[in-house]
């Protein structure tokens, strides 16, 4: 017999539902007068109306039938999750055959593949073995498979080990593939770190040898180069940098990211979870921790690198003349030797520091920690060391490097202001140029160790030079002239370009050379910055790197400060002492009468009684100074000069009178003076001349009011007392007109 539809099922309910409603209503009928039109409403719908007895009697047909339809129903539903069980546990079962059946494939594939040397097959069968459900596993007998599997983690780690030991390359990445599907992946990744490293040592192996070699005095042969240390460390580091460049590719494709599984099948990571590429980097760097130290160890041995910065240590102190030169004595190496010993070191240091900052670098980019500078490259998880044994031995050598460096600083500078000459075109000693020369030596050669407290202690040790060597001498020479500085500055001008300068020329030289050399160290030292500033950009030092060095630079400001405030009292020593010869000059301003009739006006235009003579005066004063001065130097020893002729003569105007025609006089009068001293230098003048310039215009004015209309409109340089004390010399103008202007 077929039975009804689920559908119909539900179909047969629901009608049950409403007529039970129906006839509940019919045999408990509520107490209410609306029955009627409720149980027609709710059975039959509105329209319809039977008799009651008649409803009544059908409602009780529709329920008993429901309940049979119901009946049915329950029982149907009872034999369909009877048979839905049963359809589960024959799916169940016949997943498990077929995990079974799968099972014996595996068992009997891995040991095929084994006898056949298939290791790539049998691989494939042990991943299948560890997919399986350990209640298959209880349930079969898996000895064999476990015996297959071990046996072929001892063939795959035997055959990698021997192509490691062979440097095999092509059996190295068939049976390293192998140990990740086998459940190997940690020591398969360590294995594959040892090759890698053998393979480095393997290759340094042969260019230390060289080493070694030229070290013993062998000649190399005519298609060789001789070995150097610096040659040694720079094939290890591009060596590596070019393995791990190309490798991390072959790394991820061989071990993936993090590893999931470090060893056996549902065993706990833990330190398995470090990504693979790290763990090799970590290895890397122990490698080369360990074949650059030796190179290291050889170089200081080879060099004698402590003895030697012991023994010129020991010098300086003897001598009493540390941060000043002047060591030089038996036992102590030339600065030729000392030079291309720190070239040398500096080199080395230079390759060290880049190779550590790529590894840091690439490290931090595998987990995106950045760039691998500042603290995000010792933080790295199970990466890197983050000073490694290297780094300190790096920074050991680093220290004799900068004691090496300032005795040849020092030994060098010394040299320089001993051999110091003057060439008969140059306005500067040989010395400035030869002490800058050196001290830019050292500053980029620092720099170039790519070591940031190489850098800030070679540029204190420079300022140091600067300000308490040669500043201290440039001064001394000064001083030593004295009073005579000013007549050995023209003596030295009126023979400057004489061939055969004898013994008091060259004293005379000298004095206006030292104030020059001032002159250029101030200039020099700017530029000096500027190219520390270059090299650094150029090697891409950390942001926090430069941030140090750029403070350190700062000091230099104050060198350039000290050999200013050192030029500018010589200079305003030497315009001092020409001040009794240039105040009669001035001074004759008090002779000239500035109430002028016509006559006197036209005959002044002929003939100047004042200016020419003031004008050819100075001239004569001043220009012996050019010859022997620097440009710049000239220049502000000029303005010193118009500094002093200008309030001069705006004293002696004060103790004059003017009329109209006087004051236009004396208004050609400092034109004339300004165009003089314009032709004279090329610094600004008519700053220096902006009082007497406004003196000359409130005397031209027309009338005392006329004032006004300039006040609000210049930059005065006059005070109001002042200008009101300028007009009363104008003989046409009332002192009550001017005591009444408004200038406040």
């Amino acid at each position: 017999a077929s039975f009804p539809s689920l559908a119909n099922t539900h179909s047969h309910i629901h009608t049950h539902t409403r007529t039970r409603t129906c006839a509940n209503i019919l045999v408990h009928p509520p107490p209410s007068s609306s029955l009627p039109s409720l149980l027609l409403h709710t059975c039959w719908g509105p329209g319809y109306r039977p008799s009651l007895t008649t409803a009544q009697r059908e409602a009780r047909k529709v329920a008993a039938r429901v309940d049979d339809t119901c009946t049915l129903a329950e029982s149907v539903s009872g034999r369909v999750r009877e048979l839905n069980t049963a359809l589960e546990r024959i799916d169940a079962t016949l997943e498990s055959v077929t995990e079974i059946l799968n099972l014996k494939y595996c068992v009997e594939g891995i040991s095929a593949a084994m006898d056949a040397a298939d290791y790539e097959q049998a691989a494939t069968y042990v991943a299948k073995y560890a997919a399986f459900d350990e209640a298959v596993l209880e349930q079969t007998s898996t000895e064999a498979l476990v015996e297959a599997q071990a046996r072929l983690k001892t063939e795959v780690s035997s055959q990698f080990a021997a192509a490691v030991e062979a440097l095999d390359r092509d059996a190295v990445l068939r049976f390293g593939k192998l140990f990740a599907p086998i459940g190997l992946q940690a020591e398969g990744v360590a294995a594959y770190a040892g090759y890698l490293c053998k393979a480095i040592e393997f290759e340094f192996d042969k260019v230390f040898e060289g080493l070694q070699a030229t070290l013993a005095g062998k000649a190399p042969t005519d298609e060789e180069e001789p070995a150097t240390f610096v040659s040694v460390l720079t094939h290890l580091y591009d060596l590596t940098a070019f393995c791990i460049e190309s490798e991390e590719a072959v790394v991820a494709d061989m071990f993936g990211g993090a590893s999931e599984a470090g060893g056996e099948p549902g065993s706990t990571p833990g330190d398995s979870d470090t990504l693979p590429f790290l763990v090799i980097l970590g290895a890397i760097q122990a490698k080369v921790d360990e074949l650059a130290c030796k190179v290291l160890e050889l170089f200081q041995s080879t060099r004698s690198l402590t003895k030697l910065a012991r023994t010129i240590s020991s010098a300086s102190m003897a001598s009493g003349k540390s941060g000043k030169g002047g060591t030089s004595s038996g036992g102590l190496p030339s600065t030729k030797q000392v030079d291309l010993l720190l070239y040398e070191m500096a080199t080395i240091s230079n390759r060290t520091e880049m190779f550590d900052a790529f590894l840091r670098k690439t490290a931090a980019g595998a987990v995106g920690e950045g760039d691998g500078t500042g603290e995000a490259a010792g933080s790295v998880a199970s990466g890197l060391v983050h000073v490694s044994s290297l780094n300190k031995m790096v920074q050991e050598m680093i220290a004799s490097y900068l004691s090496l460096e300032m005795y040849f600083m020092n030994e060098s500078v010394a040299r320089a202001i001993a051999m110091d000459e003057v060439a008969d075109d140059s306005h500067t000693s040989s010395m400035i140029d030869d002490v800058f020369y050196v001290v830019s030596k050292c500053a980029r050669r620092s720099v170039s160790t790519f070591s940031t407290n190489s850098v800030c202690a070679m540029v204190n040790n420079i300022n140091f030079v600067l300000s308490e060597s040669l500043v201290p001498l440039l001064q001394s020479q000064i001083e030593a002239t004295g009073a005579s500085l000013t007549a050995a500055l023209e003596a030295a001008g009126k023979g400057k370009g004489k061939g055969g300068k004898d013994a008091s020329e060259t004293v005379q030289l000298n004095c206006a050379v030292v104030l020059n050399n001032l002159d250029q160290g101030a200039k020099y030292i700017p530029q000096l910055r500027t190219s520390i500033e270059a090299d650094v950009a150029d090697l891409k030092f950390a942001a926090a790197d430069k941030a140090k060095i750029e403070m350190c630079l700062t000091d230099l400001s104050d060198s350039v400060a000290l050999f200013e405030s050192v030029l500018k009292e010589a200079l305003d020593n030497v315009s001092s002492s020409l001040q009794p010869r240039l105040k009669p000059l001035t001074s004759a301003l008090l002779d000239i009468p500035y109430e002028l009739s016509e006559a006197q006006f036209a005959a002044n235009e002929r003939t100047d009684p004042f200016v020419s003579s003031l004008i050819s005066g100075l001239s004569g004063v001043v220009a012996p100074f050019k010859a022997a001065l620097s440009a710049a130097n000239y220049d502000a020893f000029i303005a010193s000069v118009m500094v002093y002729v200008a309030r001069r003569l705006e004293s002696d105007v004060r103790r004059k009178r003017f009329n109209q025609l006087g004051a236009l006089q004396f208004d050609k009068d400092v034109r004339a003076l300004i165009a003089f001293f314009s032709s004279l230098t090329s610094r600004p003048v008519r700053d220096k001349f902006a009082r007497l310039t406004q003196i000359a215009t409130l005397l031209n004015v027309e009338a005392v009011g006329e004032v006004m209309e300039y006040w609000g409109t210049l930059n005065w340089a006059l005070k109001p007392a002042e200008v009101k004390r300028i007009l009363r010399l104008r003989v046409e103008f009332s002192t009550n007109d001017v005591n009444g202007l408004k200038l406040e």
